[in-house]
């Protein structure tokens, strides 16, 4: 992979990304943003900050080097957003791969750590079991049949074992040798907090419908904490900036995060399996190269050629595993006692 430029990003007030439930496409609140509404907001960003007209951009009429760079209106862009994580006193933490699963059982292997109210929202944990890619004749050993091809399973059928899906740890964690010491497991609590919100609905002239009121879930992130998403090519923002991530309008600061530690994360040794670090749409390609992964996602967001809203699209979750690497993946060392 190429280089990648790493940036920080801290929301001003809260963020709102907008998604669909699957069973009854609800309104429904994303968070940590997309990688996806990452990459428009940063096109945006990349006209205004040097004066390019967005309708002359739509229409096609501003300079060739401008579709070169981040390309054209309503078509993927030529970089890649990496990310994004959570950043807080320079270190940084990603998803759970969903493969990785701990002993209920054990009361020492669970020791809940709580904040100033009284919530859980870091558990170490030592013994982890991991999960195994096994074959159809494993399965009919075993008397275990699918409608549909099952990649991977827990080890220690024995034992209960809880998911450890949708926890975060220390990027340095993500290799740890499980029998040498505990990883420490966050909740999302430990880096940012809901808050409910209820507006007045909108005609499309902006005047109140009456009767009509909507609810969607808004985002805060914690004190010390921020966004962090990398950049897979050079010269599209600059060293530090405003960037618009998500509904309603909202903005914060981004700036440049220079850190040696990042520069070795996609690019470790006797890599079998490949961490998502946002969310990956459920193509038809991408569906032979995935190991495991939660429930679906789905969500569309808007396409500023078309002035309308993007079609809904299914995304496999963060903390999603893959056999191959595709784009916004990061290589999962192997375990060799696995």
């Amino acid at each position: 992979m190429s280089s990648i430029t790493w940036y920080t990003y801290k929301p001003i007030d809260t963020i709102l990304v907008r998604g669909a439930e699957d069973d009854s496409f609800s309104n429904a609140a994303i968070f940590p943003p997309p990688a996806q509404t990452i990459a428009g907001a940063v096109r945006t960003a990349y006209l205004k900050e040097r004066n390019i007209c967005i309708s002359d951009y739509i229409a096609k009429e501003a300079d060739k080097v401008i579709y070169e760079m981040i390309g054209e209106p309503s078509a993927p862009p030529p970089f890649t957003i990496m990310g994004p994580l959570f950043e807080k006193d320079k270190e940084f933490f990603i998803p759970v791969p969903v493969t990785w699963f701990y002993q209920r059982n054990n009361k020492n292997d669970k020791d809940e750590c709580r904040d100033k109210n009284n919530k859980v929202n870091h558990i170490p944990i030592k013994d982890i079991v991991p999960a195994k890619i096994i074959n159809k004749k494993d399965l009919e050993d075993k008397k275990i049949y699918s409608s549909k091809p099952i990649k991977v399973w827990p080890e220690k059928l024995e034992n209960s074992i809880d998911t450890l899906s949708g926890y975060f740890i220390n990027i340095k964690d993500l290799n740890l040798k499980q029998d040498k010491e505990k990883i420490t497991f966050y909740s999302a609590d430990f880096f940012y907090c809901k808050e409910e919100r209820v507006g007045v609905a909108l005609y499309d002239n902006r005047s109140t419908r009456e009767g009509k009121l909507y609810g969607f879930s808004h985002f805060r992130l914690n004190n010390q904490v921020r966004l962090l998403f990398g950049l897979t090519q050079d010269n599209i923002l600059s060293d530090k900036g405003y960037i618009k991530i998500g509904a309603e309008q909202r903005f914060g600061l981004y700036e440049q995060f220079n850190n040696e530690q990042l520069k070795n994360i996609y690019e470790p040794k006797n890599a079998f399996s490949y961490l998502a670090l946002s969310y990956i749409p459920c193509s038809q390609e991408n569906q032979q190269k995935v190991l495991a992964f939660d429930r679906v996602a789905y969500f569309g967001g808007w396409d500023m050629a078309k002035g309308f809203h993007k079609p809904m699209q299914a995304y496999y979750p963060p903390g999603s595993v893959f056999a191959e690497v595709i784009e916004n993946t990061i290589p999962i060392e192997e375990d060799k006692n696995a």
